[in-house]
């Protein structure tokens, strides 16, 4: 038998919090605070904040753990 989970649960902040873990595995601490993530509520996708050269980073590793 299932078990049910009864509760609020936010999953806008639980998506920010796996996209971060997952940004950490290639940047480090000093460019993590530099990026911002932020959710688009009606298309539910991610956008990250962030300089050139970090989103460059980001965009490069991200289509790399998307394969």
């Amino acid at each position: 038998m299932p078990i049910k989970r009864t509760g609020n649960f936010d999953l806008a902040k639980e998506m920010k919090i796996r996209a971060r873990k997952m940004i950490s595995q290639f940047l480090s601490e000093e460019e993590l605070l530099e990026v911002t993530i932020e959710i688009n509520k009606t298309t539910s996708k991610l956008s990250f904040h962030a300089p050139d050269a970090i989103s460059e980073k980001i965009t490069i590793n991200l289509a790399k753990l998307d394969q």
